[in-house]
């Protein structure tokens, strides 16, 4: 599993995709992380506290998505706008399409989907993420062998 940080563009913006603490918590479920230069400098943590926490520094953002399986990026805003109805809010809930999504969420997807959740169980979603993908890699193996026995279907 790949692991992108990148970092903000907005100059007055101070968050930053992912902490060193959460590197070391991808890197100890096995995760290779890989930290945009300068993702942190608007918070205030060098790269060296990246690289300490066990991430490799990329030199800019396609360097750092190059093979990422999850790319973190802070929560993009407009400041200035909507104006449809009045001035827009940040860090409020949102509703889209009837999900909710909660300011800090990481945002995920992919052209089967968008799938939202708190960064805090990211690391519990990988490790589940692998244990399915294993179970994926058996029954395919199963069935490349003749021996599928309908197991993916059934309740476990």
């Amino acid at each position: 599993m790949r692991v992108a940080v990148l970092s903000e563009t907005d100059p007055v913006e101070t968050r930053v995709a992912a902490t060193p603490d959460m590197v070391k918590k991808y890197k100890a479920l096995g995760a290779d992380v890989i930290v945009q230069a300068g993702a942190g400098g608007q918070a205030s943590i060098a790269d060296a506290e990246f690289e300490v926490a066990g991430a490799t520094i990329a030199q800019n953002a396609r360097d750092a998505v190059k093979d990422a399986d999850i790319v973190l990026a802070p929560e993009l805003s407009t400041s200035g706008g909507p104006y449809k109805n009045g001035p827009g809010e940040i860090n409020v809930p949102v509703s889209i399409g009837g999900w909710i999504v909660n300011p800090g969420d990481i945002v995920v997807g992919d052209e089967d989907g968008i799938v939202t959740f708190p960064p805090d169980i990211a690391p519990a979603l990988i490790e589940a993420v692998r244990v399915q993908e294993a179970k994926e890699a058996e029954i395919l193996q199963m069935i490349r062998d003749g021996k599928y026995d309908g197991r993916y279907g059934r309740a476990a």
